[in-house]
């Protein structure tokens, strides 16, 4: 939290800021997905598949194209759940439904279609689907509010180093490494 010119300090901004900083940080370090990937999630990433055999509901969200060209699914955890249940009860904002929101993509210099954006905001009249240069701004910051160092330099955190760590955890728990000689997130 940093006090305006006047000492003052907006208290709805910074519990804005540290929600989206914790459901940016919690979706990557889930799942592993790039910046790109995260903003780009709507309602419609979110499914499910119901076992033929067990009938058990397994949640699912689906991941659009992007820098691989390849679509998946990626199983949630049930904190991952919980996470973006989280994001759609604070994106519809007391709606019964996710608001429509067009993203700006800044490599191609477009803006997209309108979609149910999970990681968007509402500003001003408009709701907009949150930056990249934000979600890295607020990644930094909770480095910064943590004091957070490492050989007396502060930290700052990129949205890849949760790919890098969902990558390691996921083979530290057994998940074979499928480049070998080296396994890492690209």
């Amino acid at each position: 939290m940093h006090p305006n010119r006047h000492g003052l300090i907006d208290i709805t901004a910074a519990e804005a800021d540290g929600f989206w900083a914790w459901a940016a940080i919690e979706t990557l370090r889930h799942t592993g997905i790039r910046i790109e990937e995260l903003l780009e999630l709507t309602q419609l990433s979110l499914r499910h598949y119901t076992s033929t055999t067990t009938g058990t509901l397994v949640p699912l969200l689906h991941i659009v194209p992007s820098k691989t060209d390849a679509e998946r699914l990626i199983p949630m955890t049930p904190e991952l759940v919980t996470v973006l249940v989280a994001v759609q009860r604070r994106v519809r904002g007391g709606s019964d439904h996710v608001p429509l929101s067009v993203r700006y993509d800044p490599d191609e210099k477009l803006h997209g279609e309108p979609f149910p954006h999970l990681f968007a905001r509402r500003v001003g009249t408009r709701q907009e689907v949150i930056s990249a240069s934000v979600v890295r701004r607020l990644l930094n910051d909770v480095a910064l509010s943590a004091d957070l160092h490492d050989a007396g330099q502060p930290i700052n955190f990129t949205p890849h180093d949760f790919r890098r760590l969902f990558t390691t955890e996921m083979v530290s728990t057994g998940l074979p490494c499928t480049s070998p000689p080296r396994c890492s997130a690209t």
